[in-house]
C-alpha cells in the first residue's frame, strides 16, 4: 500500500495508519514480534516463531518509512528497536565475518528459507542506520553497528548461491537482499545471480516456484507468485536490456489473471501442496512487480552559476540561486500513459537564524513532507526551473559561512541522490564614529562647561557603544555623563562630558582628553575593539608647532590582518599646547585607527602615537594604501603637521582545477578531448603552466589548446577561472582498456594541482584460424589428428571458443575448447576426428569454428577422405598328395589351398573364411588377424572326399562383418567329381601325362595371374602419384590468414588430450 501510495494510486491514508499503529502497537518491549498462541489478537501475542514475524513485520515498517517518509505515524524507533532485536539473534556464518538468519516457521512459498529472512533483515537494518545518520549523525556508533550488520551479511549471500533443485524465491531474495544492502548492480556475484533468474524464465514468460518435485506434487509449472517475484528482482537492477524478459513475465500475469475478481490463483504451488491454499500471496506479487518499469535518473545543476557558488549577504539581505533538474530516466508506468518520476528536495545545512527555500511553478508539497521540502513531479526528458532563496539574519558573527544543501532523491529509486550546495558569507561590519562640533574651550580658572559629542553607529548591524575618558589631570573635575548607548544602523546619540578648571590651574596650561567609543559587540569577533574618539581640549596658552615624521612608512600586511605604524609628534616650539592627530585620507573598505588622536606636547617634547591599519579579507594583491595622518595645535588649527605611510597587501595564493567529464572513450587512432576548467581562489593575477605530468604506461601525443591555439601557459585573474582543452591522440597501435593521464597545472613558485582523466581505447576483436594438413585420408573407425593454428589480431586480450560442425555419427574432441590470447598471441592445438565403424567410402567436410567474445567468428573447412578394404579369393588349389587335382578318389584327403586378397585401400581386419560343400558349411571357418591393402593372405582346408560330384565354395566375410568397397567378389565355387575306388585305377601312363597337363596349365595360370597383378599395382601407383600431386597444389593455392605461423606437420607423438 505504501508503495501504491507513492506511485499514485488512489490510497486510503486512514486505513493505512490503522494497519502500521496496529503493527506497532503489538510490537514486544525487546523490539520482536512473534506469532499469536491462545489470545485473540489484538489483544495478546505468544513467543512463536519470533525471527520469521520479526523479519516480515519490521520489513514493512521499513518500507512505509522509506515511501512515505515523514508521514503523520513516527515508526522510526520500533524500526530501530526491531533492527536491534534482529543483529543479537543472528546466526554466524561459516566463513568468518559472514551472519545470516535462519527460518524459525516453514510453510511454503512464504515461509521457507534463510535467505528470505537474511535479505528483509538487511532491508530493516539499513532503513535502521539512515535513519540513525537523520537523528545522530554518520559519527554516533550506532551508524557503525548498522552498516558493520549489513556487511557482514551481504557477504553471507555473496558466498552463498542458491544450487537446484531450489525455489525460485531463494533466487530473488538473494538479489534483492544484496542490492538493498548497497551492492551495485554491476557486482559480478548480481549479475551471475540474475542471469540464472533470467535462464529459468519459462516459454510462457513466467517463472517457476520450485526446480523439481516438492513433496508427491510435481510444481514444475509458472505461477503468479514465483512470476512477480523475479519480475521485482529483475526491475531493481535499472538495466534496459532486461526489458524483454520483464514485458513477457508481465504479459504471463495480465494473461494469468482471474478476472472479473482481480485475483491471481496459487495454482502450480507448493502452497496447495501444504494444503493451506490462498490467493493473498499469489495475488501480492504480481500487485507489487506491475507497478511500473524503470530506469530512474536525473541531471540536478545551477543555470547561472559555475561549480558551487560562493556570494557575500548582508545583515537580513537575500541571495537567490537559480537551478534546473530534469528527468533523465525511462521507462513505464502501469496507471499513466507516460513514463514519470518523482524527485524530493530537501534543504539542509541551514544555520540558525538564516531562512532557506525553494520555489518554482512546478513544485508542490507533500502531506508528509517537512517545511524545508517540496517536490517536482516529471515525466521523461521533462525539466523544472525553480529558485534557492537564502536570506541572512539581521545579525551574527562577521564572516560566517552558511553552508546550504539542496538534496535531489529519487522517490521511485531512493539510491538515486544528487546534491547543490551554496556558500553565502554573512557580511558584518562595526563602526563607530564620535565627534564633537566645539571640542576646543578657552576656560578660566574654575569656570565649568558641557561638551556635547556625537556618536553614530557606522556598522551594517544594531550595536552597543561604550564610552569611556582618557586619564584626566590631576586637579581637574572631568566627568562623563553618558556610558552606553544603543544604536540601529546610522543612528546617533549625544555623549555630554561636564569639564570643571582647578581654581589653581596657571595660564598657558593646555589640558586635552578623549572621550572613546567603542563597538561591544566588535569586542566579541575582534582582538582589538572597532573604536573612534574625539579629543576636548581646554586651552590656558595656545601656542606651540607640529613636527611629524614615521621612519618606516613603508609596510606589507596580509589580507585579514593588520599592521602598526609608530608616528612620532615633536613639537619644536616653545610653548607648550596640544596636539590633535586624525586621520585625513580615504581608507576606501581597508580600517585605520590612531590609538591617540590628541595629546599635549611641551616645549621641544616629542611623543609617538600608533597607527593601525587592517587590511579586508578580500584585498586584491599588491594593492596599496596611503594613510595621511594630520596633526594640528588645538588652539590654533593653522598650526599644522602631516605624515603619510604607505601599506601593500601580500598575495596569497589558491587554485583547484577540473575536467568535466573526467573520463572518455575512443578507437585505435582516434582523438579525445577534456575540457578542464582551473580556478584562482588566490588574490592574484596568476600565469599558471600546464603540462602534462604523468600518464600510465603509455606514451601518448597531449597537446592543450584555448580555442584553435595552442598554449602551455594561462593567465586567471584573482577569484576567476579560465578553460583550456586537453587533446590526446591516441596511436593506432594502442591496446585496448583503461588508461589514466594526469594533467599538471602550476605557478611559477611550485603552487599546482594534478587533474586526472581515464581514456578507454576501445576494444578491437579480430581472431585468424587455419589448419594442417587441411585433408587426410582414413577409414571407418580410424582416427584422424588435424593441427589447428589460431592468432589474436585484435587490440586486446580475447577468449576464443572453438567448435565442429561434423556429419552424423563421427566423434571429435579438440585438445583445447576455448583460449584465451593476448594481442598478437597465437596457439596450436590438435583435434582428432573418428569416423563411425559403418562409414561409407568418400570424401567427408567437417568446418571449424572460432568465435571471439567480441561475437566475431571464422571457420576453416577440413577434408576426410573415407577408404575401404575389397577383399575376394582370386587362387583355389586343390591337392591330393602333391598331386594337384578336382577328381578325388573316394576316401582321399584333399587339401585345399585358397589366397584371399585385398584388393581395396583400407586394412581389413578379422576376417573370417568359411568353406561350404553343396551349401552347407563343412568344417570350423578360419579368422585371419588383418589383410592389409593391396596384399594377400594363403589359408588351407581339409576334406575327406565322397564318391559323387559337389560344390565346394569358399566365401570370405560370409557375415558381412567388414565394410568392403565391393561385396559381390567375396566368393569362389568348384565342382569335385569324386570317383569310386575301380574308376580311379587309370594306367601309369595316363596318369603321368594328365599330371602333366595339370602342371603345365597351372604354371601358366601362375604366370598370368603374376603379370596383371604387376599391372595393377603400377597403375595404382601412379594414381595415387597423381593425387598427391593435385592436393599438393591446392594446398599451395589457398591463401594463408595474416599473421598465422606454418607449424610443420609432425605424424610422430602427437599427444593431446583424446577425450571427447
Amino acid at each position: 500500500l505504501s508503495r501504491a501510495y507513492t506511485l499514485g494510486f488512489d490510497v486510503n491514508l486512514t486505513k493505512l495508519y490503522r494497519l502500521v499503529y496496529e503493527m506497532m502497537g503489538i510490537q514486544r518491549s525487546d523490539g520482536r514480534w512473534a506469532h499469536a498462541s491462545g489470545l485473540t489478537y489484538p489483544y495478546g501475542w505468544g513467543n512463536s516463531y519470533p525471527k520469521t514475524c520479526t523479519q516480515f513485520a519490521s520489513s514493512s515498517l521499513a518500507t512505509f518509512n522509506n515511501m512515505m517518509g515523514n508521514s503523520n505515524l513516527d515508526v522510526r524507533m520500533n524500526i530501530i528497536n526491531a533492527s536491534n532485536w534482529l543483529i543479537t539473534h543472528n546466526n554466524t556464518g561459516s566463513t568468518p565475518g559472514t551472519i545470516y538468519w535462519t527460518h524459525d516457521h516453514y510453510e511454503p512459498p512464504i515461509d521457507q528459507s534463510n535467505y528470505l529472512i537474511t535479505a528483509n533483515a538487511i532491508y530493516t537494518i539499513a532503513a535502521a542506520r539512515d535513519i540513525a545518520i537523520e537523528l545522530w549523525g554518520e559519527s554516533d556508533p550506532r551508524v557503525a553497528y548498522y552498516i558493520n550488520a549489513i556487511e557482514m551479511a551481504k557477504k553471507w549471500l555473496r558466498l552463498n548461491t542458491v544450487t537446484a533443485p531450489a525455489f525460485n524465491q531463494d533466487r530473488t531474495y538473494r538479489i534483492m537482499g544484496l542490492l538493498w544492502g548497497g551492492a551495485n548492480a554491476t557486482d559480478p556475484e548480481v549479475v551471475q545471480a540474475v542471469n540464472d533468474l533470467l535462464s529459468r524464465q519459462q516459454p510462457d514468460g513466467g517463472w517457476k516456484e520450485y526446480d523439481g518435485v516438492y513433496g508427491s506434487k510435481n510444481i514444475q509449472y509458472s505461477n503468479p507468485y514465483a512470476t512477480g517475484q523475479a519480475i521485482m528482482a529483475v526491475k531493481m537492477l535499472g538495466n534496459a536490456s532486461h526489458v524483454g524478459a520483464i514485458m513477457n513475465g508481465t504479459k504471463y500475469l495480465i494473461r494469468t489473471q482471474i478476472l472479473p475478481q482481480g485475483y491471481w490463483s496459487q495454482g502450480n504451488s507448493s502452497q496447495t501442496v501444504t494444503g493451506r491454499p490462498s490467493q493473498f500471496a499469489a495475488t501480492m506479487w504480481p500487485i507489487l512487480s506491475l507497478g511500473d518499469y524503470a530506469v530512474y535518473n536525473f541531471s540536478f545543476e545551477y543555470i547561472d552559476e559555475i561549480g558551487t557558488p560562493m556570494k557575500r549577504v548582508g545583515p537580513g539581505e537575500t541571495i537567490v540561486l537559480r537551478m534546473n533538474i530534469t528527468n533523465t530516466g525511462f521507462g513505464w508506468s502501469s496507471h499513466s500513459a507516460y513514463f514519470e518520476d518523482v524527485i524530493k528536495l530537501k534543504i539542509g545545512g541551514i544555520p540558525e537564524g538564516w531562512t532557506a527555500y525553494l520555489s518554482g511553478p512546478k513544485l508542490y508539497h507533500d502531506p508528509t513532507d517537512y517545511p524545508t521540502e517540496c517536490r517536482v513531479r516529471l515525466r521523461q526528458d521533462e525539466n523544472a526551473e525553480f529558485t534557492l532563496t537564502i536570506t541572512a539574519p539581521l545579525d551574527g558573527p562577521p564572516g560566517f559561512i552558511a553552508w546550504v544543501n539542496v538534496t535531489a532523491v529519487s522517490m521511485n529509486n531512493l539510491q538515486i541522490s544528487k546534491e547543490l550546495s551554496a556558500f553565502a558569507i554573512l557580511d558584518i561590519r562595526y563602526g563607530v564614529i564620535i565627534s564633537c562640533l566645539e571640542p576646543n574651550r578657552i576656560l578660566n580658572p574654575g569656570e565649568s562647561t558641557d561638551f556635547v559629542l556625537v556618536a553614530k553607529n557606522l556598522g551594517n548591524v544594531e550595536d552597543t557603544l561604550s564610552f569611556n575618558l582618557t586619564e584626566t589631570p590631576p586637579g581637574w573635575n572631568i566627568k562623563l555623563l553618558t556610558q552606553f548607548a544603543t544604536l540601529g544602523v546610522n543612528e546617533t546619540c549625544e555623549v555630554i562630558v561636564n569639564v570643571t578648571v582647578p581654581e589653581d590651574a596657571l595660564s598657558g596650561i593646555n589640558i586635552e582628553f578623549y572621550v572613546r567609543a567603542f563597538s561591544v559587540k566588535s569586542i566579541l569577533y575582534f582582538p582589538t575593539p572597532v573604536q573612534d574618539s574625539a579629543m576636548l581640549l581646554v586651552v590656558v596658552s595656545p601656542k606651540f608647532n607640529i613636527l611629524m615624521t614615521c621612519p618606516e612608512w613603508n609596510k606589507t600586511v596580509a589580507p585579514g590582518t593588520s599592521v602598526n605604524y609608530e608616528i612620532f609628534v615633536t613639537n619644536t616650539g616653545n610653548s607648550q599646547g596640544s596636539v590633535v592627530c586624525q586621520i585625513s585620507s580615504n581608507t576606501r573598505d581597508w580600517t585605520a585607527i590612531l590609538d591617540i588622536n590628541v595629546f599635549p606636547l611641551g616645549p621641544k617634547e616629542t611623543k609617538s602615537i600608533l597607527l593601525t591599519v587592517w587590511a579586508p579579507q578580500d584585498v586584491a594583491a599588491h594593492e596599496v594604501l596611503v594613510v595621511r595622518v594630520d596633526g594640528y595645535d588645538q588652539t590654533n588649527p593653522a598650526v599644522t603637521g602631516f605624515v603619510e605611510t604607505t601599506s601593500i597587501a601580500t598575495e596569497y595564493w589558491g587554485m583547484y582545477a577540473q575536467a568535466v567529464p573526467d573520463n572518455k572513450s575512443a578507437d585505435q587512432g582516434g582523438i579525445v578531448t577534456f575540457d578542464v576548467q582551473v580556478f584562482n581562489t588566490g588574490n592574484g593575477n596568476n600565469k599558471m603552466k600546464i603540462s602534462l605530468l604523468s600518464m600510465q604506461d603509455v606514451n601518448w601525443t597531449v597537446e592543450f589548446l584555448i580555442g584553435d591555439k595552442t598554449v602551455n601557459e594561462i593567465l586567471i585573474p584573482a577569484w576567476s577561472s579560465a578553460n583550456f582543452t586537453a587533446v590526446v591522440t591516441i596511436p593506432k597501435e594502442a591496446l585496448g582498456g583503461y588508461y589514466k593521464i594526469f594533467f599538471n597545472v602550476s605557478d611559477n613558485y611550485g603552487h599546482g594541482c594534478a587533474v586526472p582523466v581515464t581514456v578507454k581505447v576501445n576494444q578491437i576483436f579480430k581472431i585468424a584460424l587455419s589448419a594442417h594438413p587441411p585433408e587426410a585420408v582414413s577409414s571407418p573407425g580410424e582416427g584422424v589428428r588435424y593441427f589447428l593454428n589460431v592468432t589474436n589480431l585484435g587490440n586486446g586480450e580475447d577468449t576464443i571458443v572453438f567448435s565442429i560442425s561434423r556429419p552424423d555419427f563421427f566423434r571429435s574432441w579438440f585438445d583445447l575448447d576455448s583460449v584465451t590470447l593476448k594481442p598478437g598471441e597465437y596457439r596450436e592445438f590438435g583435434i582428432t576426428i573418428v569416423p563411425p565403424v559403418n562409414c561409407t567410402a568418400g570424401e567427408k567436410n567437417f568446418i571449424i569454428s572460432a568465435r571471439s567474445k567480441g561475437e566475431v567468428s571464422v571457420s576453416v573447412l577440413l577434408a576426410m577422405e573415407i577408404v575401404l578394404p575389397d577383399l575376394e579369393i582370386p587362387y583355389v588349389e586343390y591337392r591330393v598328395g602333391n598331386k594337384i587335382t578336382t577328381t578325388p578318389n573316394e576316401h582321399d584327403t584333399l587339401t585345399i589351398t585358397l589366397i584371399i586378397r585385398n584388393s581395396g585401400k583400407a586394412i581389413a581386419n578379422d576376417v573370417l573364411v568359411r568353406m561350404y560343400v553343396d551349401e552347407r558349411p563343412a568344417q570350423e571357418d578360419i579368422t585371419i588377424t588383418s589383410v592389409p591393402a593391396n596384399m594377400s593372405n594363403q589359408k588351407k582346408f581339409t576334406w575327406s572326399a565322397l564318391v559323387g560330384k559337389h560344390v565346394i565354395k569358399f566365401k570370405v566375410d560370409p557375415l558381412m562383418k567388414v565394410m568392403e568397397s565391393n561385396e559381390k567378389n567375396n566368393e569362389m565355387s568348384t565342382t569335385i567329381e569324386v570317383l569310386e575306388q575301380e574308376r580311379a585305377m587309370l594306367s601309369t601312363e595316363s596318369m603321368f601325362i594328365c599330371g602333366l597337363v595339370i602342371a603345365i596349365l597351372a604354371l601358366l595360370v601362375l604366370i598370368l595371374f603374376y603379370l596383371a597383378e604387376k599391372k595393377r599395382r603400377e597403375l595404382k601407383l601412379a594414381e595415387e602419384q597423381e593425387l598427391a600431386e593435385q592436393r599438393a597444389r591446392q594446398a599451395e593455392q589457398s591463401a594463408k590468414p595474416e599473421n598465422a605461423v606454418e607449424i610443420p606437420f609432425n605424424q610422430g607423438n602427437q599427444g593431446g588430450n583424446m577425450g571427447m
